[in-house]
């Protein structure tokens, strides 16, 4: 039930993004798809590859990277070359 409420958290996102008007229609897109990775695990449409935005996946990576430096209660903060280390 957890999991599905954190899924629905990029739509949610996008709905109050687009709330701004329709010049903001192409940030709404990078936050509905912020969290799609392209082997299609990601979520909340299981994109892959291409049908990923440029500027969603860059923000996906950001998002990742400030995760795995970011103390956390289930493990220890990466130091950010460890963190490059597993993002590539």
């Amino acid at each position: 039930d957890e999991r599905l409420l954190i899924e629905q958290h990029p739509e949610l996102g996008y709905q109050v993004v687009r709330q701004a008007g329709p010049e903001y229609e192409w940030l709404a897109q990078v936050v509905r798809q912020a969290h799609e990775r392209s082997n299609g695990q990601g979520y909340p449409a299981r994109l892959k590859g291409r049908q990923i935005g440029e500027m969603a996946q860059i923000m996906g990576i950001v998002d990742v990277f400030d995760a795995l430096v970011s103390e956390r209660p289930y493990r220890r903060r990466l130091l950010p070359h460890e963190a490059v280390k597993e993002l590539l």
